[in-house]
């Protein structure tokens, strides 16, 4: 395991029993059911029996979408976020320690796998191999939906990665990168989209979710103005591991 992944997951360990609180203080409670209403509605269209959340962290979008599926699969590197999901007492779900990059999954396992926010920590090493991965556990025709945080976004255009600041790493994704990887491990990309365009002190006023989608769809504005982009990937054909 590399430095910047060994730190990650300490700080994922650090805070997993804080990090609901975290994210509401920090991002909002009207951003966590935005961002969890998005991933529901992506997942609930394809009827799923199956899901695997690669990167579920303490469970807050494996729970959301545990009611869409028979069952869902919670995998996070952080043994201490898991704990936290487990304790949500979810009945269809179960928990998984391992690393995007080497799942301890059979072959075609699952309909969809979902993650939120989580490949732009990875760098490229890490990133290809966790997609590999995520087509190898997938069905025939399987769908991959991920977000990401977005490079055309005005704050970030310009800038592809962060780099290793204090050891940690965060890449931005252009649509163009996510055809590319698509192309590359031979899923179709379905549908690409973008969200929270509007800033965070707009988070509790009424009206900010209907807002928010409706810049976030307009073309090109929309696209300059998000923060984060979310893509629905399809499974194509037989591929060799590139």
């Amino acid at each position: 395991m590399k430095t910047y992944q060994i730190i990650e997951r300490r700080k994922r360990d650090y805070a997993a029993q804080s990090y609901d609180e975290w994210l509401r203080t920090n991002k909002g409670s009207l951003f966590d059911i935005y961002e969890r209403e998005l991933f529901v509605r992506l997942v609930k269209e394809h009827k799923p029996l199956s899901v695997i959340d690669v990167g579920s962290g303490t469970g807050r979008m494996t729970e959301a979408l545990a009611p869409l599926t028979k069952r869902v699969v919670g995998l996070d590197f952080s043994s201490q976020s898991l704990e936290v999901l487990l304790r949500r007492n979810i009945n269809n779900c179960s928990a998984l320690c391992a690393s995007g990059a080497s799942l301890p999954v059979k072959n075609e396992s699952f309909d969809i796998a979902v993650s939120c926010q989580v490949l732009p920590l990875m760098q490229l090493e890490e990133l290809l191999m966790t997609l590999g991965e995520i087509r190898r556990i997938l069905k025939p025709h399987g769908v991959f939906i991920f977000s990401a945080y977005n490079y055309d976004y005005w704050r970030y255009h310009g800038v592809i990665d962060t780099g290793e600041i204090g050891g940690s790493y965060r890449k931005h994704f252009s649509s163009g990168y996510v055809y590319h990887l698509a192309r590359k491990f031979n899923f179709r990309v379905q549908e690409l989209g973008y969200y929270k365009s509007l800033p965070l002190r707009l988070f509790r006023r009424k009206g900010w979710i209907a807002a928010d989608r409706l810049i976030c769809a307009a073309p090109y504005l929309g696209r300059i103005t998000s923060a984060y982009l979310v893509s629905v990937l399809q499974k194509e054909g037989n591929h060799d591991h590139c």
